[in-house]
């Protein structure tokens, strides 16, 4: 049926891609007993769907911010602020189950 072993999880670019993909695991009965999906950005798509996503949630307020920031100095002239890395929260839903 699929080309991985079960016990395994589908980890996607974007909620939307984890989505799909966790709808034809859904219809071939699979998810989330044999495999599990997460996605990553957090932007609420799942709630849309009968299944809540597990998935890796950004904080886009603080990320909004930080930009603006960056955009406002570049405006201003003033030094253009570092690079930042942005803390993700893993939310545990129902496409991915505990380990066996």
């Amino acid at each position: 049926m699929f080309a991985t072993q079960k016990n395994s999880a589908f980890i996607c670019a974007t909620d939307k891609i984890a989505l799909e993909v966790s709808s034809i695991l859904e219809t071939k009965g699979v998810l989330p007993d044999d495999f599990g999906v997460i996605g990553h950005d957090g932007i609420l798509l799942d709630k849309l769907f009968d299944h809540h996503l597990t998935t890796m949630a950004q904080n886009f307020e603080l990320m909004g911010t930080y930009l603006a920031e960056m955009l406002l100095a570049k405006i201003y002239t003033k030094p253009l602020l570092n690079s930042r890395l942005f803390p993700a929260d893993l939310l545990v839903r129902q496409t991915t189950r505990p380990l066996r």
